[in-house]
Protein backbone atom coordinates (compact mmCIF):
# COMPACT_ATOMS: atom_id res chain seq x y z
CA UNK A 1 0.00 0.00 0.00
CA UNK A 2 1.22 3.52 -0.82
CA UNK A 3 2.33 5.35 2.20
CA UNK A 4 1.39 8.89 3.14
CA UNK A 5 4.53 10.32 1.54
CA UNK A 6 3.73 8.78 -1.84
CA UNK A 7 0.13 10.08 -1.71
CA UNK A 8 1.39 13.55 -0.93
CA UNK A 9 3.83 13.36 -3.85
CA UNK A 10 1.06 12.31 -6.25
CA UNK A 11 -1.10 15.15 -5.01
CA UNK A 12 1.67 17.61 -5.72
CA UNK A 13 2.04 16.16 -9.24
CA UNK A 14 -1.64 16.86 -10.02
CA UNK A 15 -1.28 20.37 -8.64
CA UNK A 16 1.79 20.90 -10.83
CA UNK A 17 -0.05 19.57 -13.90
CA UNK A 18 -3.06 21.79 -13.29
CA UNK A 19 -0.77 24.75 -12.69
CA UNK A 20 1.04 24.04 -15.96
CA UNK A 21 -2.24 23.72 -17.88
CA UNK A 22 -3.44 26.99 -16.39
CA UNK A 23 -0.22 28.76 -17.31
CA UNK A 24 -0.53 27.52 -20.92
CA UNK A 25 -4.32 27.76 -21.34
CA UNK A 26 -4.90 31.26 -20.05
CA UNK A 27 -2.39 32.96 -22.41
CA UNK A 28 -3.69 30.79 -25.25
CA UNK A 29 -7.29 31.83 -24.57
CA UNK A 30 -6.22 35.45 -24.29
CA UNK A 31 -4.34 35.10 -27.58
CA UNK A 32 -7.30 33.51 -29.36
CA UNK A 33 -9.71 36.10 -27.97
CA UNK A 34 -7.32 38.81 -29.14
CA UNK A 35 -7.22 37.36 -32.65
CA UNK A 36 -11.02 37.09 -32.70
CA UNK A 37 -11.41 40.67 -31.50
CA UNK A 38 -8.89 41.91 -34.03
CA UNK A 39 -10.69 40.08 -36.87
CA UNK A 40 -13.99 41.50 -35.64
CA UNK A 41 -12.54 45.01 -35.60
CA UNK A 42 -11.12 44.51 -39.09
CA UNK A 43 -14.53 43.33 -40.29
CA UNK A 44 -16.22 46.34 -38.72
CA UNK A 45 -13.63 48.67 -40.21
CA UNK A 46 -14.13 47.11 -43.63
CA UNK A 47 -17.90 47.39 -43.28
CA UNK A 48 -17.61 51.02 -42.20
CA UNK A 49 -15.34 51.74 -45.17
CA UNK A 50 -17.76 50.14 -47.63
CA UNK A 51 -20.68 51.98 -46.04
CA UNK A 52 -18.82 55.30 -46.24
CA UNK A 53 -17.94 54.63 -49.88
CA UNK A 54 -21.55 53.75 -50.69
CA UNK A 55 -22.80 56.91 -48.99
CA UNK A 56 -20.19 58.99 -50.81
CA UNK A 57 -21.26 57.45 -54.12
CA UNK A 58 -24.88 58.19 -53.29
CA UNK A 59 -24.03 61.78 -52.40
CA UNK A 60 -22.16 62.17 -55.69
CA UNK A 61 -25.11 60.74 -57.59
CA UNK A 62 -27.53 62.97 -55.73
CA UNK A 63 -25.33 65.97 -56.49
CA UNK A 64 -25.26 64.96 -60.15
CA UNK A 65 -29.03 64.56 -60.29
CA UNK A 66 -29.43 67.96 -58.63
CA UNK A 67 -27.30 69.51 -61.39
CA UNK A 68 -29.49 67.84 -64.02
CA UNK A 69 -32.58 69.12 -62.26
CA UNK A 70 -31.22 72.68 -62.21
CA UNK A 71 -30.71 72.50 -65.97
CA UNK A 72 -34.17 71.06 -66.58
CA UNK A 73 -35.95 73.78 -64.62
CA UNK A 74 -33.88 76.53 -66.20
CA UNK A 75 -35.71 79.04 -68.37
CA UNK A 76 -32.91 78.90 -70.94
CA UNK A 77 -33.74 76.45 -73.79
CA UNK A 78 -30.08 75.55 -74.26
CA UNK A 79 -29.84 74.53 -70.58
CA UNK A 80 -32.95 72.37 -70.91
CA UNK A 81 -31.50 70.70 -73.98
CA UNK A 82 -28.13 70.11 -72.30
CA UNK A 83 -29.72 68.72 -69.14
CA UNK A 84 -31.88 66.34 -71.15
CA UNK A 85 -28.97 65.13 -73.28
CA UNK A 86 -26.69 64.58 -70.28
CA UNK A 87 -29.40 62.76 -68.36
CA UNK A 88 -30.15 60.61 -71.39
CA UNK A 89 -26.55 59.40 -71.42
CA UNK A 90 -26.33 58.65 -67.69
CA UNK A 91 -29.82 57.41 -66.82
CA UNK A 92 -28.75 53.75 -66.77
CA UNK A 93 -26.27 54.34 -63.95
CA UNK A 94 -28.70 54.95 -61.13
CA UNK A 95 -32.30 55.25 -60.07
CA UNK A 96 -33.93 58.57 -60.88
CA UNK A 97 -34.91 60.78 -57.95
CA UNK A 98 -38.55 61.65 -57.41
CA UNK A 99 -37.80 65.26 -58.32
CA UNK A 100 -36.27 64.30 -61.65
CA UNK A 101 -39.17 61.96 -62.44
CA UNK A 102 -41.60 64.80 -61.73
CA UNK A 103 -39.70 67.20 -64.00
CA UNK A 104 -39.42 64.62 -66.79
CA UNK A 105 -43.14 63.85 -66.50
CA UNK A 106 -43.92 67.51 -67.17
CA UNK A 107 -41.70 67.47 -70.24
CA UNK A 108 -43.16 64.18 -71.47
CA UNK A 109 -46.62 65.74 -71.62
CA UNK A 110 -45.45 68.01 -74.43
CA UNK A 111 -45.78 71.16 -72.35
CA UNK A 112 -42.39 72.39 -73.58
CA UNK A 113 -42.46 71.09 -77.12
CA UNK A 114 -42.52 67.74 -78.86
CA UNK A 115 -38.74 67.40 -79.20
CA UNK A 116 -38.21 67.62 -75.43
CA UNK A 117 -41.28 65.43 -74.87
CA UNK A 118 -39.71 62.70 -77.00
CA UNK A 119 -36.47 62.94 -75.04
CA UNK A 120 -38.26 62.86 -71.68
CA UNK A 121 -40.32 59.82 -72.68
CA UNK A 122 -37.18 58.11 -73.85
CA UNK A 123 -35.35 58.73 -70.56
CA UNK A 124 -38.33 57.54 -68.51
CA UNK A 125 -38.57 54.47 -70.72
CA UNK A 126 -34.87 53.69 -70.17
CA UNK A 127 -35.37 54.07 -66.42
CA UNK A 128 -38.27 51.61 -66.53
CA UNK A 129 -40.75 54.28 -65.51
CA UNK A 130 -42.27 55.55 -68.72
CA UNK A 131 -44.79 53.86 -70.93
CA UNK A 132 -43.16 53.48 -74.31
CA UNK A 133 -46.56 53.70 -75.98
CA UNK A 134 -46.76 57.32 -74.77
CA UNK A 135 -43.89 58.34 -77.00
CA UNK A 136 -45.19 59.88 -80.18
CA UNK A 137 -43.55 58.11 -83.10
CA UNK A 138 -43.57 58.36 -86.85
CA UNK A 139 -46.24 56.31 -88.71
CA UNK A 140 -43.59 53.85 -89.88
CA UNK A 141 -42.45 53.34 -86.32
CA UNK A 142 -45.94 52.91 -84.91
CA UNK A 143 -46.79 50.21 -87.45
CA UNK A 144 -43.93 47.98 -86.31
CA UNK A 145 -43.43 49.12 -82.71
CA UNK A 146 -44.90 46.01 -81.09
CA UNK A 147 -42.16 43.68 -82.40
CA UNK A 148 -39.44 45.77 -84.08
CA UNK A 149 -36.21 46.84 -82.44
CA UNK A 150 -36.40 50.50 -81.46
CA UNK A 151 -33.65 52.74 -82.80
CA UNK A 152 -32.75 56.21 -81.57
CA UNK A 153 -30.69 58.36 -83.97
CA UNK A 154 -28.65 61.23 -82.50
CA UNK A 155 -27.00 63.73 -84.82
CA UNK A 156 -24.38 66.32 -83.94
CA UNK A 157 -25.74 69.14 -86.12
CA UNK A 158 -28.63 70.01 -88.38
CA UNK A 159 -26.53 69.62 -91.55
CA UNK A 160 -26.51 65.88 -90.87
CA UNK A 161 -30.30 65.62 -90.79
CA UNK A 162 -31.03 64.94 -94.49
CA UNK A 163 -28.67 61.96 -94.49
CA UNK A 164 -30.06 60.85 -91.12
CA UNK A 165 -33.56 60.91 -92.56
CA UNK A 166 -32.44 58.62 -95.41
CA UNK A 167 -30.87 56.35 -92.80
CA UNK A 168 -34.11 56.37 -90.82
CA UNK A 169 -36.11 55.38 -93.91
CA UNK A 170 -33.67 52.59 -94.74
CA UNK A 171 -33.82 51.23 -91.19
CA UNK A 172 -37.61 51.35 -91.11
CA UNK A 173 -37.70 49.53 -94.45
CA UNK A 174 -35.60 46.74 -92.93
CA UNK A 175 -37.98 46.29 -90.00
CA UNK A 176 -36.53 48.59 -87.36
CA UNK A 177 -38.71 51.14 -85.54
CA UNK A 178 -36.93 54.49 -85.60
CA UNK A 179 -37.95 57.24 -83.22
CA UNK A 180 -37.75 60.91 -84.23
CA UNK A 181 -34.21 62.02 -85.00
CA UNK A 182 -32.59 64.01 -82.20
CA UNK A 183 -30.02 66.77 -82.50
CA UNK A 184 -27.83 66.65 -79.39
CA UNK A 185 -25.66 69.38 -77.94
CA UNK A 186 -21.95 69.54 -78.70
CA UNK A 187 -21.19 68.62 -75.08
CA UNK A 188 -22.61 65.13 -75.47
CA UNK A 189 -22.24 64.48 -79.20
CA UNK A 190 -19.72 61.81 -80.19
CA UNK A 191 -16.80 62.49 -82.49
CA UNK A 192 -17.22 59.37 -84.63
CA UNK A 193 -20.23 57.30 -85.71
CA UNK A 194 -21.42 54.43 -83.52
CA UNK A 195 -24.17 51.88 -83.19
CA UNK A 196 -24.68 51.06 -79.51
CA UNK A 197 -26.54 48.10 -78.03
CA UNK A 198 -27.44 47.44 -74.40
CA UNK A 199 -28.22 43.72 -74.18
CA UNK A 200 -26.56 40.56 -75.49
CA UNK A 201 -29.49 40.08 -77.85
CA UNK A 202 -28.76 43.48 -79.38
CA UNK A 203 -25.52 42.37 -81.05
CA UNK A 204 -27.19 40.95 -84.17
CA UNK A 205 -29.54 43.94 -84.74
CA UNK A 206 -26.58 46.29 -84.18
CA UNK A 207 -24.59 44.46 -86.82
CA UNK A 208 -27.52 44.69 -89.24
CA UNK A 209 -27.90 48.42 -88.56
CA UNK A 210 -24.18 48.92 -89.19
CA UNK A 211 -24.49 47.12 -92.54
CA UNK A 212 -27.31 49.47 -93.54
CA UNK A 213 -25.22 52.48 -92.54
CA UNK A 214 -22.23 51.17 -94.50
CA UNK A 215 -24.39 50.74 -97.58
CA UNK A 216 -25.31 54.42 -97.33
CA UNK A 217 -21.70 55.53 -97.01
CA UNK A 218 -21.27 55.84 -93.23
CA UNK A 219 -18.11 54.60 -91.54
CA UNK A 220 -19.43 53.19 -88.28
CA UNK A 221 -18.24 51.32 -85.22
CA UNK A 222 -20.25 49.13 -82.86
CA UNK A 223 -20.15 49.69 -79.09
CA UNK A 224 -21.32 47.01 -76.66
CA UNK A 225 -22.86 48.65 -73.57
CA UNK A 226 -24.58 45.50 -72.29
CA UNK A 227 -22.14 45.15 -69.38
CA UNK A 228 -22.94 48.68 -68.19
CA UNK A 229 -26.72 48.42 -68.23
CA UNK A 230 -28.49 47.56 -64.97
CA UNK A 231 -31.24 45.95 -67.03
CA UNK A 232 -31.14 44.67 -70.62
CA UNK A 233 -32.57 47.07 -73.19
CA UNK A 234 -33.60 45.86 -76.62
CA UNK A 235 -33.24 49.28 -78.24
CA UNK A 236 -30.28 50.54 -80.26
CA UNK A 237 -28.69 53.97 -80.39
CA UNK A 238 -27.07 55.38 -83.50
CA UNK A 239 -24.75 58.31 -82.90
CA UNK A 240 -23.70 60.38 -85.90
CA UNK A 241 -20.45 62.03 -84.83
CA UNK A 242 -19.15 65.54 -85.25
CA UNK A 243 -16.68 64.45 -87.93
CA UNK A 244 -19.42 63.15 -90.21
CA UNK A 245 -19.78 65.26 -93.34
CA UNK A 246 -22.76 65.19 -95.74
CA UNK A 247 -22.90 61.96 -97.71
CA UNK A 248 -23.98 63.54 -100.98
CA UNK A 249 -21.98 62.13 -103.89
CA UNK A 250 -20.75 59.07 -101.94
Amino acid sequence: MPNESENEHKGRDWVDVLDLITKIAIPLVVFLVGIGYSMHQDTLADLRKKTDEALADKRRLNDGQFEYLKLLVSKAPEDEQLGMDMLDRSVRRYELSAELVAALTVYSSGAKGQALADKANRILDKAGIGNSSDTKESPATSAAASSAVKVYIQIANEQQKPDAERLRDALNKEGFAVNPIETVTSDVATVNNYVRFFAATGAAPASKAKQIMTSLGYETGIQDFSAYSEKPLSSLEIWIGKKQQPLAGK
